[in-house]
């Protein structure tokens, strides 16, 4: 399995800070781009909430998932495409991203593909719902004003994730991995 930015402990522990440590049973939450990583079995165990959706484009990796967590409760692993996906409206409480408006902004046509990704991620949250995303975007790049383009948010707020790994590379001398959590309320 391989973790973008964050260690899902650590990114478990952030979405904790904003959501809160408790009430999750009622939480529906979705994970978008999700890939092979087990963050939504890790919110679940945390009691973070009650069930998750994760969501990849990727058939092969969510079948992967689906297999090696079938018996995690809650939890289903769906191929759908967070620029038009086929969930219905005001389905979640709670959305993260950890790193797929990242993947999707490269390229010709990036631009246009996070934009549709911010409006569905608008669409498919409850009112009083909230977007978490982790990104190696720092603010002055502008990535709060991508959030906001196009929906209107009660708030848009954004702070430093730090990760302390063990030195994966075998070339970190910064003694650690900077990353930014950018969460917005519905």
């Amino acid at each position: 399995h391989f973790e973008w930015f964050l260690s899902p402990g650590r990114a478990v522990q952030l979405i904790q800070e904003v959501v809160g440590p408790d009430g999750g049973a009622g939480r529906a939450a979705l994970h978008v781009g999700c890939g092979t990583s087990t963050l939504g079995a890790d919110l679940l165990r945390a009691d973070v909430c009650g069930s998750v959706t994760n969501t990849d484009t990727s058939a092969t990796a969510v079948a992967e998932m689906a297999r090696a967590h079938g018996d995690e409760g809650c939890c289903t692993w769906l191929a759908d495409d967070c620029t038009a996906s086929a969930l219905p409206d005001a389905a979640f409480d709670l959305i993260v991203d950890k790193g797929t408006m990242d993947a999707l902004g490269f390229g010709e046509g990036g631009a246009g593909r996070v934009g549709r990704m911010v409006l569905e991620m608008h669409r498919l949250l409850r009112p009083g719902g909230v977007l978490i995303q982790f990104t190696d975007e720092p603010p002055e790049r502008g990535r709060a004003e991508v959030l906001r383009r196009g929906v209107a948010w009660q708030s848009t707020r954004w702070r430093a994730a730090r990760e302390d790994p063990e030195d994966l590379f075998g070339d970190d001398e910064t003694g650690g991995f900077e990353y930014y959590m950018y969460w917005c309320h519905k």
